[in-house]
Parts: structure tokens; C-alpha cells; sequence
């Protein structure tokens, strides 16, 4: 309902919905009221991460089938994860806690602060990259890349897939705004929309953004659906309507299911 009354509002497009910012912008159409967001049958339902919709992206040519680069999502993965003295490899390795508050006490503003150490291609010594998190009371957090060891390049690109930095390097700093808990997930490409009444607009998801379209998408499908209605799920497309919907139906890392269901028209389609 309140999409369908954002899209009155603004003469029935959906072309001013930033996947990234979804949450905020339709709670004016919920009077306030947030816990919209949450569905009933969500039991792991969790403040959203602000740093997971952003991607580290590598310069190289080594794997062509990437078009000389790749994105590492800002989430523990296999190129990304969070620092700890627990760690015998990388940046932050040492041999107990006084060695990790001598090497990470002077970035930390607070104790909940943490940094994302990155790989960026075989040798996993984990220092690559490595970009501090703040989070601060009012819920917004504030990253800054704070350390480089690498011949690589890089860039950093938003939830969007905009450029914010080119290069990537110690010193870039950005913020990201407070996030809503949701169990839903907006198409990444959704601010493309135009003519695209039978594409996918939200599923029900693990992330305020589903990055699954477009040949740089990072997501993983399988580990962020959540078919939370005996193996299905509720989907709303962007004329408004609402399906359920098996996610093999709708799986974007099939080609066919991507260019039929997830990418708008005017992208290009993946299976050409």
C-alpha cells in the first residue's frame, strides 16, 4: 500500500525509489509506523548493516570472465571480514589483545567500532584493504579506509552501483545514514524502471537491497531470500500487485529469469 501511494504521488512512477534508501523514503506513506517493514513469520529479522549495500571493487585483468575487475560486498565472505585479535593472518594478526588495542585503539572512536579486512586476490593476507566502521548513536555510521597493501587499484561503489571513489584509497571516508529493520529486499536497479509494470520491485529478503541484477551484481540469492511462507514468498512487482512465488521461479542467476523478472528495460539483457 504505501508503495502504490508513493507512486501516486509522484504521477505513477517508481523511477524516485532508491533501493538504498527505500525504508526512509515510503515512511512518510506509513505515517511513521516502521514495523510495516517487519513480516510476521521473520524470525531473524535484524538491523541492517549500512556498510553491506557498498562494494569493494579490484582493478585487474586476471579474470577476464569479471571484465578486469571484481566486488567484494562489505559483509564476512570469502574476500571480506571483520577484524579481531582472534586472527593469526592480516592487518590486525598479533599476539593477543594488547597488541590489538596498540594497533586499532588510535582508529576506534567507540567500542562497538570495527574494521573490514579485504582480499583482493590469492595471497589472503588479509591487508589489502582495511576500512574502519563507526557507528554512532543516532544510527548513522561513518567508514574511512584506513590502510593499502596491494598493487592492485580500487574503487568503492554504493548501493546503487555509483562510483564514489576512483581510486579507492586510506583516507576516503563516507557516511551512511540510519536503516530501518525490514524483511524485505528492493531490486537493486529499481531507480531504472520505467515502462517495467511486470518487473520485480521488493521480495522478501535479508537485506534492504537485493544486488541481483546486472552482470556486477554481488548477492548471493540462496543466502538472502527468505521464502518465510512454507517455501514461498511474497513479491511485489512494480504495477503494485502482489504474487507469491517460489524463488526458483524468480531466481536471477538463471539468465532467462533475470531478463524476464529482475532487469529493466532499458539495461541490457544478460542473455545477449
Amino acid at each position: 500500500m504505501a508503495y502504490n501511494l508513493h507512486k501516486s504521488n509522484y504521477g505513477g512512477s517508481s523511477s524516485r525509489l532508491a533501493a538504498s534508501t527505500w525504508t526512509t523514503t515510503l515512511k512518510p506513506f506509513v505515517e511513521g509506523k516502521t514495523s510495516i517493514y517487519i513480516c510476521p513469520n521473520d524470525d531473524d529479522s535484524e538491523d541492517v548493516q549500512e556498510a553491506s549495500g557498498y562494494v569493494f571493487w579490484v582493478d585487474q585483468n586476471v579474470f577476464p570472465e569479471y571484465g578486469g575487475g571484481h566486488g567484494i560486498p562489505f559483509e564476512e565472505g570469502p574476500r571480506c571480514r571483520v577484524a579481531s585479535p582472534q586472527h593469526s593472518t592480516g592487518w590486525s594478526a598479533g599476539t593477543g589483545a594488547p597488541y590489538w588495542e596498540e594497533r586499532t585503539g588510535k582508529y576506534r572512536k567507540f567500542p562497538e567500532s570495527f574494521m573490514f579486512e579485504f582480499e583482493d586476490y590469492t595471497d589472503f593476507d588479509w591487508s589489502d584493504m582495511v576500512v574502519l566502521v563507526d557507528p554512532y548513536p543516532d544510527g548513522r555510521t561513518h567508514h574511512q579506509a584506513i590502510a593499502k597493501h596491494a598493487g592492485f587499484t580500487f574503487k568503492l561503489k554504493d548501493p546503487e552501483g555509483k562510483v564514489l571513489f576512483d581510486p579507492f584509497s586510506p583516507g576516503d571516508a563516507w557516511w551512511a545514514g540510519a536503516s530501518e529493520k525490514a524483511s524485505y529486499g528492493m531490486n537493486n536497479r529499481a531507480q531504472a524502471f520505467l515502462q517495467d509494470s511486470n518487473k520485480i520491485l521488493m521480495v522478501e529478503y535479508a537485506k534492504l537491497v537485493a544486488d541481483v541484477v546486472g552482470a556486477d551484481a554481488t548477492d548471493l540469492w540462496p543466502r538472502w531470500v527468505r521464502p518465510r511462507h512454507h517455501g514461498v514468498l511474497n513479491v511485489l512487482f512494480a504495477d503494485g500487485r502482489v504474487e507469491s512465488m517460489l524463488p526458483t521461479a524468480i531466481d536471477p542467476t538463471v539468465t532467462k529469469l533475470h531478463d524476464e523478472y529482475w532487469r529493466p528495460t532499458r539495461d541490457p539483457e544478460l542473455g545477449n
